[in-house]
């Protein structure tokens, strides 16, 4: 069966953090940003800095969770207000997703590079013909990525390259969707 598709997942695939900033400027800059977007709120707390830890840390906590369990990938936006909520901010599922969202650092700022190869790379396969996409889950950056269809309806089962099978989220399903690839006529690999 030829390709006609390849997805690639965000993280380590076409850019690394071997420059990462140490974990103290990343913890300062989650504290600025959520200083900003607790006042962009209305919102006043003494510790911005706990409020940008108290939600990492939920949703941490939840992810670590769904991988030893059922593998249903959380609503972080609900993980985060409920952890919220025991620092006495009162926000909405949204608006604590938009404050999770805003205490990610990524980018330059977080040490993050394309391989040097990367663009070549995706110009010759696009060169050749393959349709490119990428995936990502919710957890880390997702938020802005998220599809707006119902969570986990389908599942969709793929193969690792030694055969092994892998499951995956709903959102990847759509993606080889929208390159005309049905479940089962996929192949998914990790390093």
């Amino acid at each position: 069966m030829p390709f006609r598709a390849i997805l690639f997942d965000i993280g380590d695939t076409l850019w690394h953090s071997r420059g990462a900033p140490p974990a103290e400027e990343f913890r300062r800059l989650a504290a600025e940003r959520a200083a900003n977007e607790l006042r962009r709120l209305g919102i006043h707390h003494a510790d911005p800095a706990l409020v940008a830890r108290s939600a990492w840390v939920a949703m941490e906590e939840a992810m670590r969770q769904a991988r030893a369990t059922d593998r249903v990938e959380p609503d972080y936006g609900m993980v985060s207000q409920h952890a919220l909520a025991e620092l006495g901010i009162s926000l909405t599922r949204d608006q604590a997703a938009e404050l999770l969202e805003a205490t990610y650092v990524s980018g330059i700022e977080g040490g993050k590079a394309p391989f040097p190869d990367a663009r070549d790379t995706l110009l010759a396969l696009r060169a050749r013909g393959f349709a490119l996409g990428s995936v990502t889950n919710r957890a880390f950056g997702g938020e802005r990525f998220r599809l707006r269809a119902p969570r986990h309806q389908h599942r969709l089962l793929c193969r690792r390259a030694d055969g092994t099978a892998v499951e995956q989220h709903r959102e990847t399903a759509v993606a080889l969707g929208h390159h005309g690839v049905n479940p089962g006529d996929d192949m998914a690999w990790w390093r």
